[in-house]
């Protein structure tokens, strides 16, 4: 990202290295995507709620957990 990406509203952090993903609506809990994720694509997520998946993203992850979270997340 670059940064005039990261800048958001007045008192509001951005974080390029955490994910949010929103299942709010697909018919599914953050809790159930966690669960899906981990065991079918070995992705480990750092937070999950009623409505969101959290994962952070690291330069020292290797593509093939980038690939596994985007096959998991499709």
């Amino acid at each position: 990202f670059e940064a005039d990406r990261l800048v958001g509203e007045a008192g509001v952090a951005n974080d390029p290295f955490r994910l949010v993903v929103r299942v709010a609506g697909l018919g599914t809990t953050g809790f159930v995507a966690e669960e899906f994720l981990r065991n079918e694509y070995r992705i480990e997520d750092e937070f999950s709620d009623f409505e969101n998946v959290i994962y952070i993203l690291t330069p020292f992850d290797r593509p093939e957990t980038y690939d596994r979270l985007a096959e998991g997340l499709t």
